[in-house]
């Protein structure tokens, strides 16, 4: 059997993971203060309108791009679950800074929103998915860069939007900016 036209369950499985996650666990976590855990939020909680639109959209194509694959995994195929998961891992940062902000109008200003499992999942499985799709693609080193530096500038333009200030993480590393710049030189 030729190389190419080898099945693939991996991509699959991943993206079934995915939206499993999304679906079944808390997407963020809100507490009128650090000292209590709050209230879980999940992600179909969130996603409104013409946002839940889309991102079950991008979902719904990851999967069935995924499920694609595992018959006959083309490079066309490839490079939509390559696209499509590249775009969800900002896509999700920037949903959940939004609730965020949705958040603390009406809140205390001690009030935390904090990401919670299914964030972090998604991420990392969407995070596989894409180098999944980098491996069959055969993706060359600067290939690779590229995508990464083009993600860190997708995140970048998110945090330095103002956007995330509400996340709790945000929050934190403002007050001790100082710190932490101190201590990673130490310990680098």
């Amino acid at each position: 059997m030729a190389e190419h036209s080898r099945r693939n369950p991996l991509l699959a499985s991943l993206s079934v993971l995915v939206v499993a996650v999304l679906l079944g666990l808390p997407f963020l976590r809100v507490a009128p203060n650090r000292l209590v855990s709050g209230q879980s939020v999940y992600f179909s909680s969130i996603a409104h309108g013409s946002v839940w639109l889309l991102l079950t959209f991008l979902c719904v194509v990851l999967c069935a791009v995924a499920l694609v694959t595992v018959f006959r995994p083309g490079r066309i195929w490839l490079g939509l679950v390559l696209a499509t998961s590249a775009a969800l891992m900002p896509g999700l940062l920037w949903l959940a800074a939004s609730h965020a902000n949705f958040t603390a109008q009406g809140a205390a200003s001690i009030a935390r929103t904090s990401f919670g499992s299914a964030f972090w999942l998604a991420v990392v499985l969407l995070a596989f998915l894409a180098n999944s799709a980098l491996e069959q693609l055969r993706a060359t080193a600067l290939q690779r860069a590229a995508l990464g530096v083009a993600l860190l500038l997708c995140l970048s333009a998110i945090l330095g939007s103002g956007v995330c200030d509400n996340l709790s993480l945000v929050r934190e590393y403002s007050q001790r900016a100082g710190d932490f710049g101190l201590l990673l030189a130490r310990h680098v």
